[in-house]
């Protein structure tokens, strides 16, 4: 409570984000899509999800027999029953069993790439500025250290009361 005060989130991930959604992604995995697409966080990436979002309610009776019931529902952020409905994908990318047969993943191929797409061009920050000394933009080499570029430290500098060249 008496501490600095800071605004929240102290951290936030600014990088682009890709969601991978299929056939398997039911429930709580069609619900989070759906809000994923409503704040535009992102590309969704996959084949459509299969529309399984009721909230079922189980219980037994005297004989034993169990029994669920839907309890209650999940809507979109437009007020569409998310029951049957299913979240398509932004970009349609199918797993084929030949691809599956060979271990390649399609979906998650296509997932990185549109990510990558999405980032900023890079910049090149190792090259240095050229000086009058470094002409041509190289740093300098480590044969130009008085030491033959053995030594990180120049001559003459001591550690612990002796000279590095004893």
């Amino acid at each position: 409570r008496d501490g600095l005060r800071q605004s929240q989130p102290e951290r936030a991930w600014t990088k682009p984000v890709v969601l991978l959604i299929n056939q398997d992604s039911y429930s709580d995995a069609e619900i989070f899509p759906a809000g994923f697409r409503a704040l535009n966080l992102g590309k969704i990436v996959g084949v459509p999800t299969p529309g399984y979002v009721i909230g079922t309610y189980g219980g037994r009776l005297v004989d034993g027999t169990q029994y669920r019931l839907p309890s209650w529902g999940w809507y979109t952020a437009d007020g569409k029953n998310m029951e049957n409905l299913g979240i398509p994908p932004d970009i349609y990318v199918e797993n084929r069993p030949e691809d599956l047969a060979a271990d390649r993943d399609r979906q998650l191929e296509t997932a990185v790439t549109t990510a990558l797409k999405q980032l900023p061009p890079r910049v090149d920050t190792t090259a240095s500025a050229p000086t009058p000394d470094n002409a041509f933009g190289v740093s300098s080499s480590a044969n130009a250290n008085p030491n033959g570029g053995s030594s990180g430290v120049a001559p003459g500098r001591e550690k612990r009361g002796r000279s590095l060249n004893n």
